[in-house]
């Protein structure tokens, strides 16, 4: 996943299964991107990010588009360039 991280700072990325109302803090990021582990086969996400700086920690971003992990046992290789940015 690649995000424009804040000049000076840091940030949140969470994550919630589609249907699912909570949100789950999936890393905690100072680089421009992050990759997400755990994350169950088969099954539809969607991502935010929020920015923390000098200024406290902004609100969180409209949520991505869904994406949908592989099917077990799927050997495609897909690359997914999700670009986010903080408001």
């Amino acid at each position: 996943m690649i995000h424009v991280p804040p000049p000076y700072g840091s940030g949140y990325i969470t994550l919630t299964v589609t249907g699912d109302e909570r949100w789950t803090t999936a890393t905690y990021c100072i680089d421009e991107c992050a990759l997400i582990k755990g994350l169950r086969a088969d099954t539809t996400y969607r991502f935010r990010v929020s920015a923390i700086n000098q200024f406290g920690q902004s609100p969180f971003s409209w949520a991505s588009i869904e994406i949908r992990t592989k099917k077990k046992g799927l050997t495609t290789r897909y690359d997914l360039d999700l670009r986010l940015e903080v408001v």
